[in-house]
């Protein structure tokens, strides 16, 4: 089945300027999406800028610095809609995610605090301000399922993010959670070395091209 997007719709991706911020950008792009926000704590990167020129030939692409962790960023995001008359957001896309990895004895609030805000407490916001009516779709890991050394807290944050996920499916909301593997084109496996243990120990390792079809299936099949 392929993905037809509605081009009179707004469609947010947070951790926008990440390396799989920008796949699912791409993908909506193609897909028709005409009204897109990217959602970054940073300033544009300068890696990504020429990207964007290209990208803005056949969408409206904006990016808004908001942390999504914070509730009142996110209402702000809410407010720009409106300012510039944007038509209502239809999906969004949770891709924020941010890494404290520390060995379990190492661990403490604040680290779990730096990995839960982005992932759990950003999912929370979205979903509250915005309610997409098409999909809510959450980037997890599996780290959530398998564990991973040094990884207590971000697989913690990953499990919450999947229990809220079936939480609001169960409500009858279009929203589910990926847990993704280790991404060998880009993002924090790469950075990591994430991608080659996991082709190491037998799980192998997504690449952009396959990403962006799980993507659409995904979806597509919502």
């Amino acid at each position: 089945k392929e993905l037809e997007l509605d081009n009179d719709g707004t469609y947010i991706i947070s951790g926008g300027q990440g390396a799989l911020g920008l796949v699912s950008l791409r993908l909506l792009v193609q897909k028709g999406a005409k009204n897109i926000i990217l959602l970054s704590r940073s300033s544009l990167k300068e890696n990504i800028r020429e990207e964007l020129v290209t990208l803005r030939k056949e969408a409206n692409i904006e990016l808004l610095k908001c942390d999504v962790s914070n509730e009142t960023d996110v209402r702000k995001v809410k407010d720009w809609i409106s300012e510039v008359n944007w038509p209502n957001v239809k999906g969004i896309i949770h891709a924020a995610g941010t890494l404290s990895d520390a060995v379990i004895q190492n661990q403490n609030s604040e680290s779990l605090k730096i990995s839960y805000s982005a992932k759990v407490h950003g999912a929370h916001n979205l979903h509250d301000v915005f309610l997409p009516s098409d999909f809510l779709l959450l980037f997890s890991s599996a780290a959530a399922t398998f564990g991973s050394a040094g990884q207590g807290n971000y697989a913690a944050a990953n499990s919450t993010l999947d229990a809220l996920a079936d939480k609001w499916s169960h409500n009858n909301e279009n929203v589910l959670s990926i847990q993704w593997g280790a991404w060998s084109d880009g993002g924090m496996a790469t950075r990591h070395s994430a991608a080659e243990y996991s082709e190491e120990i037998g799980f192998g390792s997504i690449s952009n091209e396959l990403g962006s079809q799980m993507i659409e299936q995904s979806l597509a099949n919502k």
